[in-house]
């Protein structure tokens, strides 16, 4: 697979961004996927959202890794020109190149 990484793309406020991999989930054919994560991630949010940022920051790093393995492209435009997508300054997740399986 490859892709390219526009790195001169800010990375929009959440609201934005939930629209934003809503339609690429859409595009992807995972859209029920993708929403049933995001509700699961906002009832969360709003029942934790009291403790401390740690907490909160591995709870959208678990996010980002579970829109990852529903669909990559839900969260490649996420990344920097090294494959790392940051919350909060924070490297959470990285995007690696993993070659196909040959037989």
């Amino acid at each position: 697979m490859s892709f390219i990484i526009n790195q001169k793309t800010k990375i929009p406020p959440e609201h934005e961004t939930k629209i934003k991999v809503l339609s690429l989930a859409q595009v992807h054919g995972c859209f029920a996927e993708a929403k049933m994560l995001y509700d699961k991630y906002e009832d969360n949010y709003k029942r934790y959202y009291q403790f401390d940022d740690n907490a909160r920051l591995q709870m959208a790093a678990a996010f980002i890794k579970q829109l990852s393995e529903i669909n990559i492209n839900l969260v490649l435009w996420l990344a920097d020109e090294r494959g790392n997508i940051h919350v909060n300054n924070e490297v959470v997740f990285t995007v690696v190149d993993v070659p196909e399986k040959s037989n």
